[in-house]
């Protein structure tokens, strides 16, 4: 992106901060998934395995805001098909502001969760 010398007005300015909002978002992705990851592993490695998605999505929940990150459950998402609204997604959980997560409770693994 090129930058140009401006008078400092608010619309720069807006424009500035949502570009290093953009940035910082960018710069921080890998981190938060690597957090994420890690609040998936450690409710797997506490729960184990036969429990209901429930269940774990409320561990997911604990122990995402015990490694302070915002995390909400069943965030209505609003759908849009060439700009109109065709529906509402229920995010299992929301993280950040940023990260969708989906859970599945499953017996075993198969071929298409590979």
């Amino acid at each position: 992106m090129g930058w140009e010398i401006c008078d400092g007005s608010a619309e720069f300015k807006d424009v500035l901060a949502a570009e290093r909002r953009r940035w910082t978002q960018t710069m921080n992705i890998n981190d938060l998934t690597y957090q994420v990851n890690g609040a998936v592993f450690e409710v797997s490695r506490i729960l184990g395995a036969g429990f209901l998605e429930r269940v774990y999505e409320n561990a997911l929940m604990i122990e995402l805001r015990e490694r302070g990150l915002k995390a909400e459950s069943q965030v209505p998402i609003k759908v849009f098909y060439k700009e109109e609204a065709v529906g509402e997604y229920f995010a299992d959980i929301l993280v950040q502001d940023t990260v969708i997560l989906e859970l599945k409770a499953i017996e075993n693994l198969s071929k298409v969760h590979e």
